[in-house]
C-alpha cells in the first residue's frame, strides 16, 4: 500500500530541525534556528515560521526553508507549503532530501483545492484539527486546506467552553463551518445519576449527573430522567457574564402510557392528565385507571420506588382504533354519527363494528363510508377528498350553449342549401330568386357563414365537454385507500415521554 507523501511529516520534520553545521553554531542565525526549533516543539508554530524567516534572511540556509514548509502544513496553508517547496526545490537541487520533498510537493495538489472557512461567534476562538496536540492553526475566522476525509474541529476561547465539531470533507470540496461557541455548565441532579437531553425528553443523552460540558448560550430546555423519578424540565437561561449550574431536585414518578394514546388516566380516583403521562407519585402503592370511550376501562396497581420503572402500559380493549389522512389537513371525522377529531388522526378510539365513517372539509365534497372495526386491528384510512363541482356545472352550461348554437347553424346552412332560395355559382356570388329574377348580383348571404358558425358552436361545445369530464376524473371525484394493521403489543412508544409532554 502506497503511503501519501504527507505521512512522512513527521520523519521529514526531524531533518528539518537539524541544526547548522558547527561553524555556523557561533552565528546569529544558529540562534535563531535553536529558538524557532523550540516554538516548533511546543506547537507554536505561527511562532516558528516567523522566527525560521528572520534566519532565512539573514542565511540562506536548506534548514530554514525546510522548516518554513513543515510550519505551513502544521497550520494547514498548504498553497503556501508548496510554494516553499519550489523554491526549496529550486535553491537546493542537491540536498539530501530532495527526492521527499518533490514527492511531498506533488501531493498537495488535491489538497490545496480542498478547503474550509471556519468561523465562530464570537471570533478569535483558537483553532484546532483533530486533536489539540497537534498544536494551533489559527484563529478565526480563517480558510485552511485540509487533507479531504473525516476531521474534528476544535474550538477554545477565554471564557468558554472548549467547542467540538465534526466534519467529513471531500477531495476538492470548499465547505464553510460557522459554530457557536459554548458556555460551561454544570449539572447536577438529586439524587445523582440522572440523564441529561437538552431541548427534547427523547433526544440522546448528554451524559449523566454530575456532569461539566458545555451548551449555547440562550434559553434551553433541559430535561433530567432518572429510573422511578418523573421526568423534570428545568428552563435555564445561560450567559457569558455568569457561571451556569443546572440543578434538578427529582420527584418520584410514575410513567403511564396506552394504546390508543390520549387517553384520561386516574390516580388513586383522581383525574392527573391524558396518556402518555409522567407524573409525580409519591412512595408506596397505588391505584391506576385508565379510561377512553368506548373502550374497556384498566385498572392496574403500582408500587412506587425509587430504582424501579414505575409504569403503567395499558392496551385498552373493546373498541376500534382509527388513524386517517386526507389530502387536506383540518377535514372533520365521525364515526357512528360521533365527532372524532380532525385529520390527522393516530390510533384514535372509536366504537367496535360496522360503523358508518363520514369526512367533511369547507372546501371540499364530502365523503362518506362504511368500515369495520375491531379491538385487534388498527384501520389506517388515506382519503382524497373531491374539490367543489362547480366548475363542472359551468363548462356543461358551455357545452350546452355550443350545441345550441352549432345546432341552429347547421340547420340554417341545410335550409338555405335545400330550398333553392339563395344559391351561389362558381365564382362565389349569391343569387336570391326570390328577389328578382332578373338581377344577376344581389347581395345574400352565403350558406357558407351558417357553416361557419356550426363549427364554432360544435367546437366549443366539445372543448367544455371534455373539460368538465376532464376536471370530474381528475378533481371532483374521490379516491379512498384502507388498510389494517394488528394491533402491536409493545407498548414501549405508548410509555415514552414525549417533547410536547407538559410539566
Amino acid at each position: 500500500m502506497t503511503t501519501h507523501p504527507l505521512r512522512h511529516l513527521a520523519v521529514l520534520a526531524v531533518v528539518a530541525l537539524t541544526p547548522l553545521s558547527a561553524g555556523a553554531q557561533a552565528q546569529n542565525p544558529a540562534a535563531l534556528l535553536k529558538k524557532g526549533n523550540q516554538l516548533f516543539s511546543n506547537a507554536d508554530y505561527q511562532a516558528a515560521f516567523d522566527v525560521f524567516a528572520d534566519g532565512y534572511k539573514q542565511k540562506k540556509d536548506a534548514a530554514f526553508l525546510r522548516s518554513m514548509v513543515f510550519c505551513q502544513l502544521k497550520l494547514y496553508q498548504h498553497l503556501k507549503a508548496r510554494e516553499l517547496l519550489q523554491e526549496y526545490v529550486r535553491s537546493f537541487p542537491r540536498a539530501q532530501d530532495i527526492k521527499k520533498l518533490k514527492a511531498l510537493e506533488a501531493s498537495l495538489d488535491v489538497v490545496i483545492q480542498t478547503r474550509i472557512k471556519i468561523a465562530s461567534n464570537p471570533s478569535g476562538a483558537a483553532i484546532f484539527i483533530d486533536a489539540e496536540v497537534a498544536g494551533k492553526v489559527g484563529a478565526t475566522p480563517t480558510e485552511i486546506t485540509i487533507e479531504p476525509g473525516k476531521h474534528v474541529l476544535i474550538l477554545k476561547a477565554k471564557g468558554y467552553h472548549p467547542t467540538t465539531r465534526t466534519f467529513d470533507i471531500q477531495a476538492k470540496q470548499s465547505l464553510t463551518l460557522s459554530v457557536p461557541m459554548e458556555v460551561p455548565v454544570e449539572f447536577g441532579s438529586t439524587p445523582e445519576g440522572a440523564s441529561i437531553h437538552v431541548g427534547s425528553a427523547s433526544v440522546p443523552s448528554l451524559g449523566n449527573t454530575p456532569l461539566k460540558t458545555g451548551m449555547v448560550p440562550g434559553q434551553q430546555k433541559v430535561f433530567f430522567k432518572l429510573a422511578g423519578y418523573r421526568t423534570t424540565l428545568v428552563l435555564a437561561d445561560l450567559r457569558l457574564d455568569r457561571p451556569s449550574a443546572i440543578q434538578a431536585a427529582l420527584e418520584l414518578g410514575l410513567t403511564v402510557g396506552s394504546r390508543p394514546v390520549g387517553a384520561t388516566v386516574e390516580l388513586d380516583g383522581k383525574v392527573v392528565g391524558k396518556t402518555p403521562l409522567d407524573l409525580g407519585a409519591s412512595a408506596g402503592q397505588h391505584s391506576v385507571t385508565v379510561r377512553y370511550d368506548p373502550c374497556k376501562p384498566v385498572t392496574r396497581s403500582v408500587t412506587v420506588q425509587p430504582g424501579a420503572p414505575n409504569r403503567v402500559a395499558a392496551r385498552l380493549s373493546g373498541c376500534g382504533m382509527l388513524s386517517m389522512r386526507t389530502d387536506v389537513q383540518g377535514a372533520a371525522v365521525t364515526v357512528g354519527g360521533t365527532s372524532v377529531g380532525e385529520t390527522p388522526l393516530t390510533e384514535t378510539a372509536v366504537v367496535s363494528g360496522r360503523q358508518p365513517v363520514a369526512v367533511t372539509h369547507p372546501d371540499r365534497r364530502p365523503w362518506s363510508g362504511a368500515l369495520d372495526f375491531s379491538d385487534t386491528e388498527v384501520v389506517d384510512a388515506r382519503i382524497k377528498l373531491g374539490r367543489k363541482a362547480w366548475p363542472v356545472w359551468v363548462l356543461g352550461g358551455v357545452a350546452l350553449a355550443g350545441a345550441i348554437v352549432g345546432a341552429v347553424g347547421t340547420g340554417l346552412a341545410a335550409k338555405r342549401r335545400s330550398d333553392g332560395i339563395i344559391t351561389e355559382d362558381d365564382k362565389g356570388v349569391c343569387h336570391d330568386t326570390s328577389l328578382d329574377p332578373f338581377d344577376d348580383k344581389i347581395p345574400c348571404v352565403s350558406a357558407y357563414k351558417f357553416h361557419h358558425m356550426a363549427t364554432a358552436g360544435w367546437a366549443v361545445a366539445g372543448t367544455a365537454a371534455a373539460s368538465g369530464l376532464l376536471y370530474y376524473l381528475l378533481f371532483v371525484r374521490g379516491k379512498t385507500e384502507v388498510t389494517r394493521t394488528p394491533v402491536k403489543d409493545d407498548l414501549a412508544a405508548a410509555i415514552r415521554p414525549t417533547a410536547s409532554m407538559t410539566y
